[in-house]
């Protein structure tokens, strides 16, 4: 998701996701370390302004922030400190993890941000043909093809 919103001129979105990532699959991510999940936040609520007023989007997404702020910065982890057995332990020890997963799942993509004249949105993500996974070497090694950096 991080490539697909870089490659449609979302790179706010990218670095959200890799944030989002990033403390998920860290060996120890610490309560501090979660300031990654902020330009996420930040996002859903700025794809809800851009959205229509009075519309289900909007109150969805400005709900999904404020929640997942409200809980990022309380101590609901804690209230399982001492026994985070069952299923209730499992959920709420996890909470930091959770909203984590669903802004990884779930953050929109501003594929409007697509270049003027740059055709449609399919065209603007790079095509992997290789067998290994990356560009073919002709897009790779090309200066300005879509795997450059800016």
């Amino acid at each position: 998701r991080s490539r697909v919103a870089a490659a449609v001129g979302d790179e706010a979105t990218g670095l959200a996701l890799t944030g989002a990532v990033m403390c998920l699959i860290s060996p120890v991510t610490w309560v501090h370390h979660l300031v990654w999940l902020l330009p996420a936040l930040i996002l859903l609520v700025d794809n809800a302004m851009a959205a229509s007023t009075r519309t289900l989007r909007r109150r969805l997404l400005l709900a999904a922030a404020f929640v997942g702020y409200g809980l990022l910065i309380s101590r609901i982890v804690w209230s399982w400190e001492q026994d985070f057995t069952g299923l209730d332990g499992f959920l709420g020890s996890n909470t930091y993890v959770w909203i984590s997963l669903a802004l990884l799942a779930f953050l929109p993509v501003r594929r409007w941000l697509v270049p003027a004249g740059s055709g449609d949105e399919a065209s603007a993500v790079p095509q992997l043909d290789e067998p290994d996974g990356r560009a073919p070497a002709a897009e790779r090694n090309r200066v300005g093809g879509p795997l450059s950096v800016r």
